[in-house]
């Protein structure tokens, strides 16, 4: 199975997930990472679309490795949906993936609306009463 991760900009669906396309074996798939990942696993302080692209941009890397881990598993209807548990352990993406930190269009530190909180911080944000 071939894997390619398409360039375009992420863009957040009407329910607050995060959309982004991958090529599997020539056909297109929409991935999705759920806002409740996005909070969990990677800081978005609040569930406003500039704050979860921010944290899906930040993240990138490590969302799109996992995607790629996942996939096999989660064809269904040329859809790929990421919920907070697939994030809880460390997934390899196959020999096959090709996987980039930044789209072509955007080649360096981009400018985000958002900067996603440390889950350090997070944790200590929901301790306090």
């Amino acid at each position: 199975m071939f894997i390619h991760f398409s360039d375009t900009a992420a863009t957040c669906s009407p329910k607050g997930s995060v959309v982004f396309v991958a090529m599997v074996d020539a056909t297109e798939v929409n991935c999705e990472v759920s806002p409740e990942a996005l909070a969990d696993h990677f800081g978005a302080k609040r569930m406003d679309p500039p704050c979860l692209l921010a944290a899906f941009e930040a993240h990138r890397r490590e969302i799109l490795a996992t995607a790629a881990a996942m996939l096999p598993h989660r064809l269904s209807g040329r859809r790929c949906l990421l919920f907070s548990r697939d994030f809880s352990s460390t997934l390899t993406p196959g020999p096959h993936v090709m996987l980039e930190a930044r789209s072509p269009s955007h080649p360096g530190p981009v400018s985000l609306p958002c900067e996603p909180a440390s889950p350090r911080a997070n944790a200590r944000s929901r301790a306090s009463p």
